[in-house]
C-alpha cells in the first residue's frame, strides 16, 4: 500500500483531508515567488503603485475633466453635496476598491495543497504523491514551480500578483481584471477628452498634452489585455475550465480520454491565434471537452459562493477509465507561464 490518501474525486468525506492548503504558511510560500524586491517591497506592489500613481498624477496635474472637477469640489459652496464632490467621491471610492481588490488577491491563497503526513493512498487510486513538494494533490491540481507548492484546480501563475491563480482565488482574479479594465476605459476617455483640443489646434501644445497623448495610446493595449482576460476567465469559470486545461488540452493526462473523441484542435494557445481558434470552435458549437462542468449556474456557484471549494468530478455519463499512470500531471508538463 503506497503512502498518501483516499481519492477526493470519489469520496466527498475525504475532501478536508486533502485540502489542507488553508493551513499553509502563506508568507513562506509567497516569498519563494517574490524574491525580487526594492526596499523590502515586492516588485508587483511597486508596479501597481507606480503605474496607478503616475497616471492619476498626470490626470490631476493636467487640464483634464478630473482635475477641473477636483478643483470644483474643493471650492467653497453653500451645498455640502455638489456634482463635483459626488464625482470625486466616486473616483476615490473606485480607486480604494481597486486597491483593496489588489491587496486581497495579492495575499490570497489560490488553493495550495499542504504535504500530507498521515494520508494513505489505496491500491488502484489515481492519486500519486508529488515528487517536488510531497503533497497528495486532488485531481486537476498541478505543481507550481514558482511557489514550490501544488495548487488545487491550477489555472496559471500570474506575474502581476507574483502568485498562483487556482481554486480559491479564480473568481477574485476575474473580478480584479474586470474592474481594472473598467478603470482603464474610464482613464482613456478622460485622456482623450483632454488631448482633443491639442490635436485640433484650439489649444497650444504643451508637455502635458504629449504625455496625455502617450497615455491615450498606451491605455488601448492595456484595455485589450485586461478586457480580454476578463472575458476569457468569465468563460472559463462559467464552463468549468481553467487556462491550463485550455492551453494544454489533450496533453493533460486526465483530459486526454475526452480529447480523443473531440473533433477540434488538441489545444488552444493563450494568444490571438489560439483565442481566435477557440472562438471559431464555439461559434460552430464545437466547444472543447469540459468533463468537470455541471452547468454554468453550478460552476459559478462552486467558483464564487461555495463554502467548501472542491474539484468536481465528471458526470457519471462522461466518466471514462483513466489509468493511475495518466492521472497525475504535476511532473509531466512545463509551466504555463
Amino acid at each position: 500500500m503506497a503512502q498518501v490518501g483516499t481519492s477526493p474525486v470519489t469520496d466527498a468525506a475525504s475532501r478536508s483531508e486533502h485540502q489542507t492548503h488553508r493551513s499553509v504558511p502563506l508568507k513562506e510560500i509567497l516569498e519563494a515567488a517574490r524574491a525580487w524586491s526594492i526596499s523590502g517591497i515586492d516588485r508587483a506592489v511597486w508596479i501597481f503603485i507606480l503605474a496607478h500613481g503616475c497616471l492619476l498624477a498626470l490626470l490631476l496635474l493636467s487640464d483634464t475633466d478630473l482635475s477641473r472637477r477636483a478643483a470644483g469640489a474643493l471650492m467653497p459652496s453653500d451645498s455640502l453635496l455638489t456634482w463635483d464632490r459626488a464625482f470625486l467621491a466616486l473616483v476615490i471610492a473606485s480607486l480604494a476598491l481597486h486597491a483593496c481588490l489588489f491587496r486581497r488577491l495579492y495575499r490570497s491563497d489560490p488553493g495550495w495543497v499542504n504535504p500530507g503526513e498521515s494520508n494513505v493512498i489505496e491500491e488502484g487510486s489515481p492519486l500519486q504523491k508529488c515528487p517536488h513538494c510531497g503533497a497528495i494533490p486532488p485531481e486537476r491540481s498541478r505543481h507550481d514551480f514558482n511557489t514550490g507548492r501544488c495548487v488545487a484546480k491550477y489555472d496559471h501563475f500570474c506575474p502581476l500578483i507574483a502568485s498562483s491563480v487556482g481554486d480559491l482565488n479564480h473568481s477574485l482574479f476575474w473580478f480584479y481584471c474586470t474592474f481594472q479594465a473598467f478603470l482603464i476605459a474610464w482613464a482613456w476617455f478622460v485622456c482623450l477628452d483632454a488631448v482633443m483640443p491639442c490635436l485640433s489646434g484650439s489649444q497650444s501644445e504643451t508637455v502635458s498634452c504629449w504625455l496625455l497623448l502617450g497615455a491615450t495610446v498606451l491605455l488601448v493595449p492595456l484595455f485589450n489585455f485586461f478586457g480580454g482576460l476578463a472575458l476569457l476567465h468569465a468563460y472559463l469559470t462559467a464552463s468549468g475550465r481553467t487556462s491550463y486545461e485550455i492551453c494544454k488540452g489533450a496533453k493533460v493526462p486526465y483530459l486526454k480520454p475526452y480529447y480523443d473523441s473531440y473533433k477540434g484542435p488538441a489545444q488552444f494557445a493563450l494568444g490571438s491565434k489560439g483565442l481566435g481558434s477557440l472562438l471559431r470552435e464555439l461559434r460552430k458549437g464545437n466547444a472543447p471537452p469540459a468533463p468537470y462542468s455541471v452547468g454554468a449556474a453550478e460552476n459559478l456557484n462552486v467558483t464564487d459562493g461555495a463554502a467548501d471549494h472542491f474539484i468536481l468530478k465528471p458526470s457519471e455519463s462522461e466518466v471514462q477509465p483513466i489509468s493511475s499512470a495518466t492521472c497525475f500531471s504535476c511532473t509531466l508538463h512545463l509551466e504555463l507561464f
